[in-house]
């Protein structure tokens, strides 16, 4: 099984999860057009709850088990990895099972937790199969991670996705119309729609279970074989009982550290319609804010914080590999490594998004583009989750799982006090939750660095990283806004408020491309970014080739020797 760098594995699952992050936005407009904001409340409601069910059901076993196998390959003790999988699989298999019977029959208690006692039923019962299938898949996500093959999860994803987007899209519209055409009225419509976004979840994650499953048992059966006839290695090991005792150690902490990760949403799906209703607000004009909030901000936040889950991902095993045979050296690289990846991509999507708002939520939801204030507001936080994230998953492989967890629900206690304190005021209304947010992931984020100062002797914010990126995002950012308006102005309509959707569209997209060109010049020319560190990037290889046919940046991007991966010798 052929292993890749961390900057491989990230490039790989990066690539994964923009193309993930993209179909995921494909069924929007049709999902919005039909749903609108209301029902967009809705789904994004059942979806915070599913998913605090599905990570509280697999109890963080993917980086669990991935640290496990990390170490234990690193060793050369393939057998244990093995058995490593044998005893997560038993174990998540119990856990998918319950975690279905429990959504399934408690579909009430959760529909009214959301605020949708009616309208969300239907959708947790459709939905409850989908976490039995996803517990099958996580087990051999985090083995394929452990032993840093990135390949496998990145296709299994794509697949998940490819199915979710094509059936959420065919049932949302179906069974709307379904319910329409039998008489029903527009609440329970927005009923059955939300059901049939459930539909694309259970499908997707079918197959992602099929795929990795066949895999893992047929396609890489003989490598296996060849691994343990191979294996050299006849130190200590694990028995089974070691592997479930060591699994359950960081089980407590990651069971935690789920509750912890989707906190936030859980207190906005429990606060922020209510709070605007202590408020005066009307219960439909609250549903249809919450329902923006969650869906036109939240899903284009997830854009700007897409190559965080790759990143932590692919850093624990390598930090945890570098640590168990003690090499500090190697150790300081991957950290920084990691930071100055996500920086370098994470940086001027925040500022495109800041820069061109409305555009962009155009680009996706046409008309119903009510977002962008918000988007404005408050997508500079990205940066704030993603140093939090990979603060988590550094704690996690520095053997302290329980640290960034804790962290995490301590600074919750502020972001509920911005809730209840701020939501309920009409001209704040929603953005008082991504206040909350901020001062939450702050109060973590100085919790975390104290812990990793202390354990680890290493600050763990990597802010050195982040002002080149900053730098060069902001001209980037100015200058797209000046090229998008010079395209779009010509064609745009004269009644105010009104959109030309499709100048708007094409005159973003050439935007994007000389935004993209415009940054990497900028973070060339001050010494931001060197022509290895484009090569690490997704598709980084074809970029460096562009940008070396530019005359004014080729002399800045000649190659250099590569020195190897953190060097050899322990400090």
């Amino acid at each position: 099984m052929k292993q890749q760098s961390t900057s491989k594995g990230f490039a790989i699952l990066s690539v994964s999860t923009m193309l993930i992050k993209v179909l995921a936005l494909v069924y929007l407009p049709v999902q919005a057009a039909v749903m609108h904001d209301y029902g967009n409340g809705i789904i994004a409601a059942g979806m915070t709850l599913y998913m605090m069910i599905y990570s509280v059901t697999n109890v963080g076993l993917p980086s669990i088990v991935s640290k496990m196998v990390a170490e234990r390959s690193a060793l050369g003790d393939y057998r244990c990895t093995q058995r490593i999988l044998r005893v997560a699989s038993v174990m998540l298999g119990v856990l998918g099972v319950a975690a279905t019977l429990f959504t399934y029959f408690g579909a009430g208690a959760l529909a009214a937790y959301a605020a949708f006692p009616t309208e969300a039923v239907l959708m947790f019962k459709v939905i409850a199969p989908t976490l039995l299938f996803s517990c099958v898949s996580c087990a051999l996500r985090g083995y394929f991670q452990g032993r840093r093959n990135m390949v496998p999860t990145a296709i299994a994803q794509l697949i998940e996705q490819v199915l979710n987007t094509i059936f959420t899209a065919l049932f949302v519209w179906l069974l709307y119309r379904i319910a329409q055409h039998a008489g029903a009225d527009l609440h329970t419509s927005y009923s059955f729609g939300a059901a049939g976004s459930a539909v694309g979840t259970v499908v997707g994650a079918i197959g992602s279970a099929l795929f990795l499953g066949y895999l893992f048992t047929v396609v890489m059966r003989k490598q296996r074989h060849k691994e343990l006839q191979e294996q050299t290695y006849d130190g200590p090991t694990l028995d089974s009982r070691t592997i479930f005792q060591e699994i359950l150690r960081y089980a407590v902490p990651a069971l935690i550290g789920s509750i912890a990760a989707n906190a936030a949403n859980m207190i906005d799906t429990y606060t922020c319609i209510r709070s605007m209703q202590w408020g005066g607000m009307a219960n439909d004009l609250a549903s249809s804010l919450y329902g923006i909030y969650t869906t036109q901000y939240g899903r284009l936040f997830t854009v700007a914080i897409g190559f965080t889950n790759p990143l932590v991902f692919t850093m624990v095993p390598a930090v945890a590999a570098a640590l168990a045979v003690g090499n500090r050296k190697l150790f300081r690289h991957r950290l920084a490594e990691s930071y100055k990846l996500v920086y370098l991509l994470m940086i001027p999507i925040i500022s495109g998004m800041m820069f061109l708002a409305k555009p962009s939520i155009t680009l996706i939801f046409f008309h119903r583009n009510n977002g962008s204030d918000l988007l404005v507001f408050g997508v500079w936080t990205a940066v704030l989750s993603v140093i939090a994230a990979v603060q988590g998953g550094l704690l996690i492989a520095g053997g302290a799982p329980l640290a960034g967890p804790v962290n995490t629900i301590i600074g919750m206690g502020p972001k509920i006090l911005c809730n209840l304190l701020l939501v309920p005021i009409h001209s704040v209304n929603v953005k008082g939750a991504i206040i909350g947010n901020a001062v939450g992931w702050l109060v973590t984020i100085v919790l975390n660095d104290r812990v990793a100062r202390k354990r680890l002797g290493v600050g763990s914010c990597g802010l050195r990283s982040l002002r080149a990126p900053v730098f060069g995002a902001a001209v980037m950012g100015g200058a797209c806004w000046l090229i998008y308006h010079a395209l779009y102005t010509p064609f745009a309509p004269r009644r105010a408020g009104e959109m030309n959707i499709a100048a708007s569209d094409v005159s973003l997209l050439i935007t994007v491309a000389a935004g993209i060109f415009i940054y990497f010049s900028v973070m060339i020319k001050i010494g931001g970014v060197s022509a290895e560190d484009i090569a690490k990037l997704p598709m980084g290889g074809r970029l460096l080739r562009l940008l070396r046919k530019v005359p004014f940046l080729r002399k800045n991007l000649q190659p250099k020797p590569m020195a190897q991966e953190g060097g050899n010798g322990r400090d």
